[in-house]
């Protein structure tokens, strides 16, 4: 996952460093028992993307895995530099949380490469304190036992050696076990405080964190008067008192995500407590509760802070429209009762529909390239202002806002085309959905237009 996610990264070119360098860091660390050049090559990248940034943040972690990796390789000449480096490092990054993590393991490496055994253990015992009372992570800790029992091997105390090593194994299989079950965890994300008649999207998603396969086979306790569906997305139905994926199926690891948009018809406070129903491995139907949550303080004092997480519903409140009663504008495709709020959003769209017909049954081209148009386009053509398509503060103006919104345009961001950089944004219609391709189809066929 960790490889997946750098190759995204190159792949997209999101060039987002400050996510990538954890990934090398931590990948790195999962090479140093199995290829310590390896290791090193791809903690080396993380201090490369480290250095092109203004952030610092795991400078401390870069540091104290390479001290780890060129101690185990015997390095003695790169094991003081990067031990220099990092006992040098500000008070403001040698304190923070991802130098803390791994500043043990690699006090504890350093001082057992200079023999000063005594300080090393007495790192790797506070560091395997931490793991099980403040950081309980099972990667961490079995890496820091293995690394543990090196230091104890150059000790010669190799019974305890071989007990840090057995102990690292069990903490292994039983995380693997942990895995094998099936485990559907959830999340929703949806727009906290809507105004009446507005559409907003709601957005499930499911992943199995596990390393087996189950079948999701309902939502429930979702459908409910002052929240009305406008859409949903195509791999889902809804029935009488559920929603369910076409394909039940979910894999390994892997995310199933369910779309919505919605309009919310009455003011008021809706709690949404959806429940879902899965299968795991062995045919047991689990059911399992779409929460959020929610960080709560238990006390604090001058010397700690207590925190503690709780689980609440997710909390829509309807909000009265604050708008004025809009002149509504008609589409020409009347019958379907395609209605805007703003002329500029009907006028944008019309062009966008067009576009999509020109390309798609004129020009032929294929599907996913069709209709795909610049927003400057959109001002020229549509012959609608700029501040309906651009907005202020890099947001989508009024235009632009209320399509996307309903859910019948779509935006995306393309790669600068020949001889020009940078990213460009474009729209087009959405024509997955019924009712634009009904648009789209009665457009193509109106009499006497060639095809």
């Amino acid at each position: 996952m960790l490889a997946k996610a750098v190759e995204l990264n190159e792949q997209t070119k999101i060039w987002d460093y400050v996510r990538v360098i954890p990934a090398y860091v931590w990948w790195s660390v999962g090479l140093i028992g199995v290829d310590l050049e390896k290791s090193v090559s791809k903690v080396l990248r993380a201090l490369e993307y480290s250095e092109k940034t203004d952030s610092r943040l795991y400078t401390g972690a870069i540091y104290g895995v390479l001290i780890m990796a060129h101690a185990l390789a015997e390095d003695q000449v790169n094991v003081d530099k990067y031990f220099a480096k990092l006992t040098s490092l500000p008070k403001n990054i040698f304190s923070n949380g991802p130098t803390q993590v791994y500043l043990g393991p690699a006090m504890g490496a350093y001082y057992a490469t200079k023999k000063e055994f005594e300080k090393s253990n007495q790192y790797f015992f506070q560091s395997l304190t931490v793991a099980k009372s403040f950081f309980p992570n099972p990667f961490f800790e079995a890496s820091t036992r293995q690394l543990f029992a090196w230091a104890l091997g150059k000790q010669g105390r190799v019974e305890e050696a071989k007990h840090q090593i057995e102990t690292a194994k069990k903490i292994i299989e039983t995380t693997r076990k942990e895995f094998s079950r099936v485990n559907i965890q959830s999340s929703l994300t949806t727009l906290a405080k809507p105004e009446v008649n507005q559409t907003f999207p709601i957005r499930l998603d499911f992943v199995n964190v596990s390393t087996n396969e189950g079948s999701i086979v309902k939502v429930e306790n979702f459908l409910f008067p002052g929240l009305r569906i406008i859409d949903i997305s195509q791999n889902c139905t809804i029935e009488d008192d559920h929603i369910e994926f076409k394909d039940k199926k979910i894999e390994a690891f892997k995310v199933k995500t369910m779309k919505m948009t919605v309009q919310a018809t009455k003011p008021g406070e809706f709690r949404l407590t959806p429940t879902f129903i899965y299968i795991d491995q062995l045919g047991e139907t689990k059911r399992g509760r779409i929460l959020k949550i929610v960080p709560k303080l238990i006390f604090e004092n001058n010397s700690k802070t207590v925190m503690s997480n709780t689980l609440e519903p997710v909390k829509i409140v309807v909000q009265p429209s604050s708008l004025p009663e809009p002149q509504i504008e008609k589409t020409e495709v009347a019958k379907l009762k395609f209605e805007f709020e703003a002329k500029s959003a009907k006028e944008a769209f019309d062009f966008l529909l067009s576009s999509f017909v020109q390309d798609y049954m004129n020009r032929r081209l294929p599907l996913e390239l069709s209709g795909w148009r610049t927003l400057m386009n959109i001002v020229k053509n549509a012959r609608i202002s700029k501040r309906a398509v651009y907005g202020a503060n890099g947001l989508n103006g009024r235009a632009i806002s209320e399509l996307e919104r309903r859910g019948i345009v779509e935006i995306r961001v393309f790669p600068g085309e020949r001889g020009r950089g940078g990213l460009i944004k474009k729209a087009r219609v959405s024509y997955e959905k019924e009712t634009i391709a009904r648009l789209v189809d009665e457009r193509v066929m109106k009499p006497g237009k060639k095809h």
